[in-house]
This record gives structure tokens, sequence and C-alpha cells, in this order.
């Protein structure tokens, strides 16, 4: 099911907030995703709500500082970000704008974006992005029952008004998705070509996933994920480790102390 939703700023945050959502990018929905699946390993997952965004690829925020120090801009000079229409913009909070064409921001692009294959949150219960509306209003794809409840729930209540989506932006939604796994497709077929085999959102039966992981370690996660670049904060490591000894500092996943086990629970 896709729709539109016309955004509205006064919504109310709920003041008895009992189960957690996640609003994330399509490698963050993938992450929560795999950890609901085997919660049997590793427990309950607090996350009972998944809400993707539309994402063709995210930025640095090292490479993005830099970035903009080039052209004389503070990053806490910075409002908000949006990519449209192949440009990249920065509006400021003084109120001007800085405006590059997206091909020069292309540098800032996070490596593991290269390797992605998910554009519209495809394992999220409700995804959202702009693309395929018209202005002030918002593309949702519920991908779930639950996605669908909730989304005719805010409808009912008033929070939001909906209107059935043009066959014109399903289409535009269509071949955004498509491009992005070609594109990448060809990228992992490079980087396979001469390196080793790179990690990317595959389907794999439980089994050859149980098997794949069972003897994986923080240094697998260190050499195949962080050191490459393909590590997205997600968080998944941190949460799922048995001995609570990965921790988050300087923007990347650390290990502070020594495991006593032989098996790690997730990659």
């Amino acid at each position: 099911m896709v729709r539109n939703q016309r955004r509205d700023e006064n919504d109310p945050t709920p003041k008895d907030q009992k189960s957690v959502a996640l609003v994330g990018t399509p490698c963050h929905i993938i992450a929560a995703e795999k950890m609901d699946h085997y919660h049997d390993i590793i427990g309950d997952v607090p996350v009972d709500f998944k809400l993707g965004l539309f994402c063709m690829e995210n930025f640095s925020h090292t490479y993005l500082k830099t970035f903009l120090s080039q052209n004389n801009i503070k990053m806490d000079d910075v409002k908000e970000f949006r990519v449209e229409k192949g440009q990249f913009w920065a509006y400021l909070k003084n109120g001007e704008v800085f405006k590059v064409p997206l091909s020069k921001a292309k540098a800032c692009m996070r490596k593991n974006c290269q390797v992605c294959m998910d554009y519209t949150s495809e394992l999220a219960d409700l995804s959202v992005g702009s693309v395929g509306s018209t202005p002030g209003w918002s593309t949702v794809i519920a991908r779930t029952e639950k996605g669908l409840k909730a989304l005719q729930q805010a409808e009912n209540e008033g929070y939001i008004e909906t209107k059935p989506i043009k066959e014109s932006g399903i289409l535009l939604l269509e071949k955004l998705a498509n491009k992005k796994k070609e594109e990448n497709k060809e990228e992992i077929r490079k980087r396979e070509s001469v390196a080793r085999p790179v990690l990317y959102r595959r389907y794999i039966n439980d089994e050859e996933f149980t098997e794949e992981v069972a003897s994986c370690q923080f240094d697998d996660l260190k050499s195949d994920v962080i050191d490459v670049g393909s590590c997205v904060l997600c968080g998944a490591c941190y949460y799922v480790c048995p001995e609570n000894i990965i921790t988050i500092e300087d923007r990347k996943p650390q290990l502070k102390g020594n495991c006593p086990r032989n098996v790690t629970s997730v990659m």
C-alpha cells in the first residue's frame, strides 16, 4: 500500500510512550529486523515499530565537515541539509543557502552506501520519503499489518491526512530503487574482482547464516565492517554483545575488554 501523507508540524508527542519506535535509514532498519528475527538467540529487542526512510546515500560526518569548511561553512552554522533535484543544499541559521551539484558532494558519501541494496527501507513497518509526492506531502509505504494499522489509526485520529499516490510517483520510486540496486551491484562486482567478498544485503537461510557467524569475533567485525568504512552506527553490536564490552566511541564501535567466549552473535 502506497499513499501520500500531508505533514503536520504540530503533531503532539505521546506522554506515555511504552514501546520503542526506530526511525532510521535502510541500513538501520535491516539491523533492527535482523535482531528481531534472531530474538530467540539474543533475547527480546526493544524496537517494536520500524519507520524507515528513503535513502539513496548518506554522508560521512567527518568528510562533510571538511567539505563545508573548504567552503567557509561551519557544521554548527547549518540548520538543515537537503538533497533535491540533483543538488546538495545546506540551509544556514543566518538565512543563507549553500548549494552545489550533488556530484561534488558525492566525495562525502559513506563507503557502505555504494554497496547498499535498499532505497526504500523494504524491511520497515512504514517507509517514508518525499520522492513520488508533491511538495508538502510525504510518500508512505505500508509494508506490514502493524504499519498499515498505525497509518490508519493516525488518519482516523486526525494526525495526518492521506490520499492515493499517482501512478507516476510509484513508477519514479521503482525506477530509483532499481537504479540503486543495479549501480551498486556493479560496484560490488568491481570490489570483489580485486579484493575479498563484500558484505551486503542478500538472502540466506537461517541455517547458513548461523553457521557463517558461529565463529565470528569482534576482530571480524572490525576487519570486514569497521575498517572498510561500512559501519552505519546502527548499534546492533553494542546491544547484542553478551559480555557488554563493546562501546560506541569516536563514531565507531570499539572493544573495551577481553572476550572470554569463542562465539559472538552478530556482525
